[in-house]
């Protein structure tokens, strides 16, 4: 079915299996859906502490078209993933398609399942797509979809996504984050007092 699809990854509790390239994530998350019978424009966002993660494998995965939004908190993939289900279905009506990757105690939204009555594809998936395989990925599918792919710091209240791995690296180093940062530590201390 030709139809938006935007895939919600839960890069804490699905990650990408030792051994693989990281590059071939996005590349294959596409041939994955498009073997379903799904196509159309797609976005895939990788939720997170992604300060939890080397630089070298954030970069990658970034270049295989994957965006990157860095949540915070043992919660960060919950507490998340319903705003931008929100924001999703305003910017898409049916029949439009969303895709959870995330152990399955991690996604609870119920919003989600009940966007199914509604004309939308709900589709969870506890693992990633296989990413071994070597007809997912060359050169030109890597510079194709990293063209799409975006960050965003739900830490610094951001809501518009902004282009570039560096400008991510050089973001999560800033001042502006790092006090950003100790505030919500700060306040998640406090507030288990």
């Amino acid at each position: 079915m030709e139809a938006v699809t935007s895939v919600f990854w839960d890069i804490r509790t699905c990650p990408v299996p030792p051994g693989c390239d990281h590059r071939r994530v996005g590349p294959c998350i596409k041939r994955f859906l498009g073997n379903k019978g799904y196509s159309g424009p797609l976005t895939i966002t990788a939720i997170g502490s992604l300060t939890d993660f080397p630089r070298d494998f954030l970069e990658e995965v970034y270049s295989s078209g994957v965006s990157l939004h860095k949540a915070f908190g043992e919660r960060a993939f919950v507490d998340t993933l319903d705003g931008l289900i929100i924001d999703f279905t305003f910017k898409n009506e049916p029949p439009a398609n969303i895709m959870v990757i995330s152990d399955g105690k991690y996604f609870t939204s119920k919003y989600a399942f009940e966007l199914e009555s509604t004309g939308y594809t709900i589709m969870p998936s506890n693992t990633l797509p296989e990413v071994e395989d070597d007809r997912c990925i060359d050169d030109k599918c890597i510079d194709e979809t990293s063209e799409s792919a975006f960050w965003i710091c739900s830490v610094c209240g951001m809501d518009t996504p902004s282009q570039g791995f560096q400008n991510f690296t050089n973001h999560v180093h800033s001042r502006q984050h790092q006090h950003e940062w100790r505030e919500w530590v700060a306040f998640e201390s406090f507030g288990r007092e």
